[in-house]
């Protein structure tokens, strides 16, 4: 038989108790994006979804680096991404936008400092 699951999703029941207490803890937390995010700052989908499309794939591919904890910030903004969204806040696109760029820049400059200390190495 096809297992859809890994083995430690189908060994036992849902724990229900667990989920509870997730929900009861991530509701503030959910409740407060909620109010800090609203509509505003209305773009032009057929320019933003393009643009944003190019980020969140460059963001994927950063998240994929092999070193640890480099998937982190593009995670969170990637969330970021959603969350605006969902919510049609071109306010928050921008905060996200803008993080997501510096995060790239952080990837681009961590692949430049790295290449010239390889080229260094080699080249002694």
């Amino acid at each position: 038989m096809l297992h859809l699951f890994p083995a430690s999703c189908r060994s036992g029941p849902f724990d229900f108790k667990r989920f509870k207490r997730f929900t009861v803890r991530a509701g503030p937390l959910l409740r407060a994006i909620e109010n800090i995010s609203r509509p505003r700052w209305n773009a032009r989908h057929d320019v933003t979804d393009r643009l944003v499309g190019l980020v969140v794939f460059l963001l994927g591919l950063l998240a994929g680096w092999p070193l640890p904890l480099v998937n982190v910030i593009p995670g969170i903004v990637v969330v970021l991404i959603a969350i605006a969204y969902l919510q049609e806040d071109g306010l928050l696109l921008a905060v996200a936008m803008a993080a997501a760029v510096m995060s790239l820049l952080g990837l681009g400059w961590t692949l430049w400092t790295s290449a010239a200390a390889v080229i260094s190495w080699i080249a002694v």
